[in-house]
């Protein structure tokens, strides 16, 4: 027994040091907001004269992409910039009826917007996914903005995102913050939309404003082409070549910015087969980074500060192994306990559970407030909404543990992209939805059932402390089961 109270105390011990990373950012960011550091939004004029705009690639790659890609098109092909130094290029690598959608597409825009050079690169294979298709187009544009099939930027996106460019000639990336075109559409986008604003308000921000290495989300901003080509270009050796690609400008001595005030809108994933594939590729593709960078940030000249957070950063894939470990072994901590075998470790136990749990509450709650007017209705939105994400966390927890062991093994899978729908009903439109079931489906069905019988231990055992915790992990397993099930 004394092993397995060890086993759980390194676990809770773990997820305890990454929550300190995380309340360190939580300080930054209340730090920088008081003194209002965020950079400010230059006048347009005062930036650019009709002389020296610069030329604009925007890059959209694009597989399958067949209910969202027009929506894509028409916001892109209508972005408020002169049309002489506007590149935009579709980077298609569908097999799908997309390639027609598209064709179509353009014959009408090509019409509205006769002056904009446009190319459209159909790619027969998928080499390099996303990374290679990228890599291969030939941009003209000193700077390169990327948008997602699921994204629509508003029309003033580059005129205030390449405004910074000229605060710094160090600038590698711009990036904005998401918002969500579809956020309330269903309990499982509320939750997503939960912990994306988190992100992008807090970690985002606050990694930005101290200095510490942040990453490009892939999409929603725009690249100086210097900055790619100086830091190696675009590399398919991992599944995130945004993270990846992040790392490597910045050990080079180039910068990031991060602006809260500049949006874009996007589709979060409606299915649970499309979120499932989503947090495998984000998980995954963070183990890969780490593997891959870890090592050159500890030996660079960079603070340790900064060496820390990047630790925290690249390595909260890990977060999902200790979350198993310390659930599962639970049950059996609390058996250890009842039978007076390691009762010496309860009050450690208590005070490592305790502390994360009000390290995570202390942040999404003053992420949520951030974002929303403080009011009683805004208060029981957060009370229904903090435990339902806490849930989803620990219901995916299995899937995403074995995503992240794939990164650390150098075990490669295909780049899967996320399906989106245009925000229609997706039901019955299987065609971009994986409904096999894997034996992660039937790992979670036995972790449900699992903690369902230590929900009866707990009363039993008369450890009431940890009914809650086994409910949430019953309600997060069940949920994520019941989706897969029934098919959303």
């Amino acid at each position: 027994m004394l092993i397995i109270a060890w086993l759980y105390l390194l676990a809770m011990g773990f997820i305890c040091l990454y929550s300190l990373s995380q309340l360190q950012l939580l300080f930054y960011f209340v730090k920088y907001k008081l003194k209002n550091k965020q950079q400010q939004l230059l006048p347009i004029d005062k930036v650019f004269t009709i002389d020296n705009y610069p030329v604009v690639t925007v890059q959209l790659p694009i597989y399958n992409e067949m209910y969202v890609v027009e929506r894509l098109l028409d916001k892109v092909f209508a972005l408020d910039y002169p049309h002489d130094r506007l590149e935009i290029q579709i980077l298609d690598d569908s097999t799908d009826k997309t390639q027609e959608i598209i064709q179509n597409k353009l014959s009408v825009l090509a019409q509205l917007y006769p002056n904009i050079n446009y190319q459209y690169i159909h790619r027969t294979d998928r080499t390099g996914f996303k990374a290679g298709a990228m890599a291969a187009a030939e941009a003209r544009g000193e700077f390169i903005a990327i948008f997602d099939a699921d994204f629509a930027p508003e029309a003033d996106f580059l005129l205030k995102t390449l405004a910074f460019f000229y605060l710094k000639d160090n600038l590698a990336a711009v990036q904005t913050r998401w918002t969500h075109i579809n956020g309330e559409e269903s309990l499982l986008t509320q939750i997503q939309s939960f912990m994306l604003d988190a992100h992008f308000s807090i970690e985002q921000f606050s990694r930005c404003n101290s200095g510490y290495f942040f990453n490009f989300n892939g999409t929603a901003g725009v690249w100086r082409a210097a900055a790619i080509a100086d830091g190696g270009g675009w590399q398919s050796d991992t599944i995130t070549e945004d993270l990846d690609l992040s790392y490597r400008v910045q050990l080079r001595g180039w910068k990031l910015h991060y602006d809260d005030t500049i949006t874009c809108p996007a589709e979060i994933p409606a299915a649970i087969e499309a979120a499932k594939s989503q947090q495998f590729r984000w998980t995954k593709g963070a183990a890969e980074v780490a593997v891959k960078h870890l090592q050159t940030v500890w030996r660079s000249g960079q603070s340790w500060g900064l060496k820390y957070q990047a630790t925290a950063h690249l390595l909260n894939s890990s977060v999902f192994f200790a979350i198993i470990i310390s659930s599962i072994l639970s049950v059996w901590f609390n058996y250890g306990i009842y039978i007076g075998a390691i009762g010496d470790h309860y009050a450690l136990a208590r005070t490592l559970m305790g502390g994360v749990f009000y390290v995570v509450l202390l942040f999404f709650s003053v992420s949520f407030y951030y974002r929303h007017q403080l009011s009683f209705k805004s208060v029981g939105y957060f009370l229904i909404r903090f435990p339902l994400f806490l849930s989803a966390t620990y219901g995916l927890s299995l899937h995403n543990s074995w995503a992240a062991l794939q990164g650390y093994l150098g075990i490669k899978t295909e780049f899967v992209r996320t399906p989106k729908f245009n925000t229609v009903d997706f039901r019955d439109k299987n065609t971009y939805l994986n409904r096999k079931r894997e034996w992660i489906f039937w790992g979670e069905l036995l972790l449900l059932l699992y903690f369902f019988v230590a929900v009866g231990l707990d009363i039993v055992w008369g450890a009431y402390e940890m009914i809650p915790f086994h409910c949430l992990l019953c309600l997060g397993y069940g949920y994520v089961v019941c989706l897969q099930t029934f098919k959303n």
